[in-house]
């Protein structure tokens, strides 16, 4: 059962990076062509940069889990593999737990700025002009 679930998680996650990937290319591509319009033609697209930060941001986020699953942080990787099999598994306890903690905080506080600027109404002055 639990090789099924990490499996079908592993899956999931993968098409989720592949998507966030992606993404990126996108926004590279994106940016790129309001450069070279902006450099040829004298044109901008407006709000690419920004609209590229978004992407990017949300990418990043979809990549996280892939990264969790696979074990992919390579930082540690050299002083986790001389650990005893007990500390590893509590150290991935505590990871998840504080991952768990501090997504629950920044959910917390983007729903109270998104209650917040959608009561006040509040527009960016972008030119996307999306709401705050």
């Amino acid at each position: 059962m639990y090789d099924q679930l990490h499996a079908f998680a592993t899956r999931l996650s993968r098409y989720a990076a592949w998507l966030g990937g992606a993404m990126m290319l996108f926004a590279a591509l994106m940016v790129s062509a309001d450069v070279l319009a902006r450099r040829l033609f004298g044109l901008t697209m407006g709000g690419s940069d920004e609209i590229s930060g978004y992407l990017f941001a949300i990418a990043t986020s979809l990549a996280f889990p892939y990264a969790l699953l696979t074990r992919s942080n390579v930082r540690i990787d050299a002083a986790y593999a001389l650990l005893h099999p007990h500390v590893r598994a509590a150290l991935d306890l505590l990871a998840i737990i504080c991952m768990a903690l501090f997504s629950a905080l920044v959910t917390w506080r983007a729903v109270l700025a998104v209650g917040e600027t959608w009561n006040s109404g509040a527009r960016a002055i972008t030119p996307p002009c999306k709401p705050l």
